[in-house]
């Protein structure tokens, strides 16, 4: 997913140059494609993939539906909007380094 997400900050960027902002985008959602491909043969891999993919589903819908009003109520009176997103960015890059190297810690302690 660092592909999509590279091409969806590059389109934060591009101002008012819309060509530029729709071809981002449309790489943005090519390579997002190309990620899922793998998301879904893990669910047909498995028995009731139906209802598992369903139940998966759902639970990930709810943060696309509880998303927005929590960015609203974060951003309501901020002049600088790229000042707060690179908070959770630099907040989800540390902890992505911290879990994965206590993961990668327990595993070679596990060995």
């Amino acid at each position: 997913m660092i592909g999509p997400a590279i091409f969806l900050v590059a389109a934060g960027y591009t101002g008012c140059n819309y060509i530029s902002a729709v071809t981002f985008l449309t790489i943005a959602t090519a390579l997002t494609g190309v990620c899922i491909s793998g998301f879904i043969i893990n669910h047909l891999d498995i028995a009731f993939s139906g209802i598992i993919f369903g139940i998966t589903n759902t639970i990930a819908t709810i943060p696309g539906m509880v998303g927005p009003v929590i960015a609203r109520s974060l951003t309501a009176n901020v002049r600088n909007v790229q000042y707060v997103l690179w908070r959770p960015l630099v907040v989800n890059v540390f902890f992505l380094f911290f879990f994965c190297n206590f993961w990668a810690v327990i595993a070679i302690v596990t060995l």
